[in-house]
């Protein structure tokens, strides 16, 4: 059977083995997919952030300064300027709308995957707890810069969420990496 194909099939299924040869073609499509998605999202963020400030050099020129070059267009707006905010909601929603579908599609596959190598699916949880607690946590420590005084405190926070992010991804990542288990398992025979 085709390993995406039977990755799409067996998405809320959360029992079983998967070997590598399955497990990978499946999360690298997902991956792949979901790398091309965030990069479309950010792109129309991005875009709509240059708009909002063209709209507020427009409205306020002296408090921005322009410099536009053969090959470059740079704008920039004076430090802690409380007349302009950036909107960066749009880009944290649209973040957090595809990791959140990218858990989605491959939390089951992960937990057969790490079920093949014996261990339980629930090794897999730190990873996007840590993710989603960036993506609520990273807004707010935008908005924070917008003001007098950046929050310090949030911002260490968010480097030691980001930091046991990076650990638990890559210990995920060793784990799914792992040969099978010859034989059966407390979770099955192992897959063909």
């Amino acid at each position: 059977m085709n390993p995406i194909l039977a990755g799409f099939r067996r998405l809320g299924r959360f029992s079983g083995r998967d070997s590598r040869a399955v497990f990978w073609p499946y999360a690298g499509l997902v991956l792949a997919v979901g790398f091309v998605t965030i990069c479309i999202v950010m792109m129309f963020q991005m875009q709509a952030l240059v708009v909002e400030m063209q709209a507020f050099a427009a409205q306020h020129p002296g408090r921005v300064t322009t410099e536009v070059g053969l090959n470059s267009y740079s704008m920039s707006v004076s430090s802690g300027d409380p007349a302009f905010v950036p909107d960066m909601s749009g880009m944290a929603l649209g973040m957090g709308a595809v990791s959140g579908v990218l858990v989605v599609l491959l939390a089951a596959a992960v937990a057969r995957r790490l079920h093949d190598t014996g261990r339980s699916g629930l090794w897999a949880l730190p990873t996007p707890i840590f993710l989603m607690i960036a993506l609520i946590m990273m807004p707010r420590l935008m908005m924070s810069f917008s003001g007098p005084e950046p929050d310090m405190r949030l911002f260490g926070l968010l480097f030691a969420n980001n930091a046991a992010y990076i650990f638990s991804l890559g210990m995920l990542i060793i784990l799914l990496i792992l040969p099978s288990r010859v034989g059966a398992n407390r979770f099955g025979p192992p897959t063909a």
